[in-house]
This record gives structure tokens, sequence and C-alpha cells, in this order.
């Protein structure tokens, strides 16, 4: 599951922290993937980009998929919010697709 992890103050993060103490997390394995941005505020554009895509690299090796079957994921929940955010995050889905 991809999204803001807490501590965050938030309504993503919130459900993330909900579901992972859920039943749910008790009877899948439930992995929980860190989708916040670890750059400043007012970071350069270069910065940016280079986080996300460290990001996408390590969402992509997450997944698994590299000849081991019992650590490859079959479902990924990608949690997203609106506007530039979800253009962005939309590349978990693709890559969660192609993996």
């Amino acid at each position: 599951m991809a999204g803001p992890l807490p501590p965050l103050v938030g309504g993503m993060s919130t459900v993330i922290e909900d579901l992972s103490r859920s039943s749910l997390a008790r009877e899948v394995d439930l992995v929980l993937f860190d989708t916040r941005k670890p750059t400043r505020e007012g970071r350069r554009l270069v910065e940016a980009l280079g986080a996300r895509l460290r990001l996408w690299r390590a969402w992509w090796a997450s997944l698994g998929g590299t000849g081991r079957a019992d650590r490859r994921r079959t479902i990924a929940h990608i949690h997203t919010c609106s506007g530039l955010s979800f253009f962005l995050d939309a590349a978990y889905l693709l890559l969660a697709g192609l993996r």
C-alpha cells in the first residue's frame, strides 16, 4: 500500500494507519510504502526530480518479481490526491502494472 505514512497528520495517512492496524493487516502480508517526498521546501527542480525518481525506483523494487515468487506482490493499493500529485502518483500505478 503506497501513500504518505504516519506520523503525518491528514486524511490519507490516518486511513493508512487505520488499515495497518486492522484485521486485514493480520490476514495478508501488508507492506507499506511511504510516498512522501524527502526534499525540503524551496528545493531546486533537479533535487525534486531526483527525489521522485528515487521513490519510483524504490517502489519498483518493493513490488518484487525478481524471480522469487514468494516475494512478488499481487496487489498494489495506491493512495493519492488531486492536482499534480495525482499525475505524479499515477507513475506508481504504471510501474505496478508493468511489474
